[in-house]
């Protein structure tokens, strides 16, 4: 079973943003997702808690505004070639201030959404229906179009 592990920092607590991540979450059966609500100190230690468990070191993006744009059909498909590579990839969301150098430094690339910035709680949900959208383009999906 392949596995996304979300590290995100902050909680999610609007209620309706809740509703609608959960919404696409329960649709994604193509792989796991877990998601981890951290504080910005734990992300390293987190995802070296995940490396530790899978006894290898892991595919670990940062979302940022100022990484790598894709469109839905290109992530979907680097998603499913990491996949390939490793059954489970951590991406992590950064809270107000961004991410820590060190985090920055660990990843092995970046992602952005757009070049506009969204509040972190936006982006969430935002990433969680892309992971969706992936997974309707790989099984051509009508949601997909």
């Amino acid at each position: 079973m392949f596995r996304v592990e979300l590290l995100i920092i902050g909680k999610l607590k609007d209620k309706h943003l809740k509703e609608v991540e959960y919404d696409y979450y329960k649709r994604i059966n193509d792989f796991e997702v877990n998601i981890h609500e951290l504080k910005d100190t734990q992300v390293l230690e987190k995802l070296t808690s995940l490396e530790k468990e899978a006894k290898r070191t892991l595919p670990f993006y940062i979302l940022a505004e100022w990484g790598d744009e894709f469109t839905s059909r290109d992530f979907s498909k680097m998603l499913y070639d990491r996949f390939e590579i490793s059954p489970t990839i951590v991406l992590a969301i950064g809270g107000d201030e961004g991410h820590r150098d060190k985090v920055i430094e660990r990843s092995n690339g970046k992602i952005s959404l757009s070049k506009m910035t969204f509040p972190h709680q936006m982006a969430r949900v935002m990433l969680v229906e892309q992971l969706y959208r992936a997974q309707a383009i790989k099984n051509k999906h009508p949601y997909a179009k």
